[in-house]
């Protein structure tokens, strides 16, 4: 005689399947080349493109936005967004870490264990570089003009010095 199961199963109807494995789960994006947002956030399958139902903080004050929560295991894509989808990433289709369906590419993670992420810059598979510094020559054409001084640039680049 057999234990009685449900169709298609190993287990009796009356059974709860077990809880799901989760994890701790700590995505992180580096913001410090972007401007004209408030707060990033992350969203993904695991909240159903949410918005701002999962944002990120930077409590250092280093550019560096963080969300930790608890998934189960199991593949999820994702992406970074700010202030409820005002603004997203670009991905790369093709890059080692997205995932491309239709007209939509976003990150890809397979998540099996606690996890912290590596720090990633908004819109990229890796980290972001410093600018690098390039030569710039300014040529003003003054022949028209008559005075008694110096000619002068002045912007951010100097922190708006005339001398």
């Amino acid at each position: 005689t057999l234990n009685v199961v449900c169709w298609s199963s190993c287990t009796t109807c009356d059974s709860t399947p077990p809880p799901p494995v989760m994890h701790t789960i700590t995505f992180r994006v580096d913001m410090s080349q972007q401007s004209g947002f408030t707060t990033p956030e992350v969203n993904g399958t695991f909240n159903n493109w949410c918005g701002s139902c999962f944002p990120m903080s930077d409590a250092d004050g280093d550019n560096i936005w963080e969300g930790t929560t608890s998934l189960a295991t199991g593949d999820y894509e994702y992406k970074f967004s700010n202030d409820n989808w005002s603004g997203q990433e670009s991905l790369t289709p093709g890059s080692f870490c997205t995932i491309t369906a239709g007209a939509f590419t976003n990150r890809y993670l397979m998540l099996s264990s606690d996890t912290v992420l590596p720090i990633v810059c908004w819109g990229s598979c890796s980290a972001c570089q410093e600018p690098q510094p390039v030569a710039v020559e300014f040529v003003v054409d003054v022949s028209s003009q008559t005075f008694n001084q110096h000619v002068s640039v002045a912007g951010s680049f100097n922190n708006f010095c005339l001398s």
